[in-house]
């Protein structure tokens, strides 16, 4: 990494009176907790992306879109080469987007990070705005009753002492959104952590499943003497689920019964209608 600032100061009181604003569009949510769910639980590092937008009259940033990072094998270095790849790749079907910072995502911090910050600003972008995000995941059968992800910005500022930068100050600023109410409605059921938590229990039934088959062709493959009680359970375990075959015959027969309805349906419409011509076929007669 190039040079760095000797020290990062936080200023989080600053959030009411600050002038500068983040507003994100609902887009920008998605992709962060999509992001989240596709890498956290096999990262052992913090989750980084791109953000891209624009400063509006209004006196603020606009956040529009967002692409996902990662670091180099080992260190806390941004893999630039990644990056290059992916904003070439986003920009085809997004080719107004301007890049303006950086999102991390945590489940614990909520500062900025000195590292990450100096990587990103020596290898992509100087003085990036920041968007920390935090997930409230929830432990085992723990529910959480807040939102599923909190957002927090921060906008830089270099400290100077004789012409020479001693340090970068980062305050706070309000993180607004940009959304109909039919957004904001569907955003703030979205943010539930049912889906989330859903996804996580799901997660440790097929890691638990996995282990367990694995225990079980270990000890197939083993040389100890065979339990046959334990294989006359599984056998009759195995015996009870119904064979495949039943279950085509029992949906190819629901489908010829639905066929067979139908059918009857049209032919008595047809002749309902043949009795009708009758009818007033008699009549004119």
């Amino acid at each position: 990494m190039q040079g760095s600032t000797s020290c990062l100061l936080i200023n989080e009181k600053n959030n009411g009176t600050t002038t500068s604003t983040y507003k994100l569009h609902p887009l920008v949510m998605l992709n962060i907790l999509d992001h989240y769910q596709r890498v956290a639980f096999n990262s052992k590092t913090d989750i980084i992306g791109c953000l891209f937008g624009e400063f509006r009259e209004g006196g603020y940033f606009e956040i529009k879109n967002t692409i996902p990072l990662k670091f180099t094998e080992n260190t806390t270095d941004i893999d630039v080469s990644y990056y290059k790849k992916m904003e070439s790749l986003h920009h085809r079907v997004y080719s107004n987007d301007t890049l303006i910072g950086f999102y991390t995502i945590s489940t614990s911090k909520t500062t900025v990070d000195k590292q990450i910050y100096q990587s990103f600003s020596d290898n992509i972008m100087k003085s990036p705005l920041v968007l920390d995000c935090t997930i409230n995941v929830p432990q085992g059968n723990e529910t959480v009753t807040g939102r599923l992800i909190d957002f927090k910005g921060y906008m830089n500022r270099e400290l100077k002492f004789k012409d020479k930068v001693v340090g970068t100050l980062f305050e706070q600023v309000r993180v607004e959104y940009i959304m109909t109410d039919n957004e904001k409605l569907s955003m703030n059921y979205l943010q539930t952590n049912k889906y989330l938590q859903s996804n996580i229990v799901l997660q440790q039934t097929i890691q638990q499943l996995k282990k367990d088959l694995e225990e079980i062709g270990k000890y197939l493959q083993s040389s100890n003497k065979k339990n046959f009680e334990l294989y006359h359970f599984l056998l009759s375990s195995f015996q009870l689920l119904k064979p495949v075959d039943d279950f085509d015959k029992t949906i190819g027969q629901h489908n010829k019964d639905l066929q067979m309805i139908v059918y009857l349906s049209h032919l008595l419409q047809q002749n309902l209608k043949i009795n009708e011509q009758l009818t007033t076929t008699s009549h004119e007669l």
